[in-house]
């Protein structure tokens, strides 16, 4: 996978160091690919969540999906797909539970579902514009 990275200066006493991170864009991708692959628990669980924070609060949704877009013929991208219509097509899929005691604290426990729908669809609208131009 070629993806472009930030690049982060550090300063050190005597040098410079540059820390290369993944864009949010990536980040996301990466988490949404591989959660399900986790051993522990608890750290697929935190991984889901950080798919929902970055669809949630990306401050630019249009170049997120921009992003999502270019990675269709990634190869990895069906593993991306996948995951995320396995974990949240349906308000009975395991995502769902799995994100709710995240969201609990600050979404009312009768609306953390719609939320998640919510904040999910766009990514569903993408994989159907997806199939329908193959």
């Amino acid at each position: 996978m070629n993806f472009k990275a930030a690049l982060i200066p550090l300063k050190m006493e005597r040098e410079v160091l540059t820390v290369k991170i993944a864009t949010p864009e990536i980040f996301f991708y990466h988490k949404a690919i591989a959660f399900v692959m986790r051993s522990a628990k608890f750290k697929r669980d935190k991984d889901l969540f950080y798919t929902y924070f970055i669809l949630k609060f990306h401050p630019d949704r249009k170049l997120l999906f921009a992003a999502l877009t270019r990675l269709k013929k990634d190869e990895y991208f069906n593993a991306f797909r996948e995951n995320i219509r396995e974990y949240l097509s349906e308000f009975s899929s395991p995502g769902y539970l799995i994100l709710r005691p995240f969201l609990r604290g600050w979404i009312e426990e009768e609306n953390i579902n719609v939320e998640i729908q919510s904040t999910f669809s766009e990514i569903f609208k993408l994989f159907q514009r997806k199939i329908s131009q193959k």
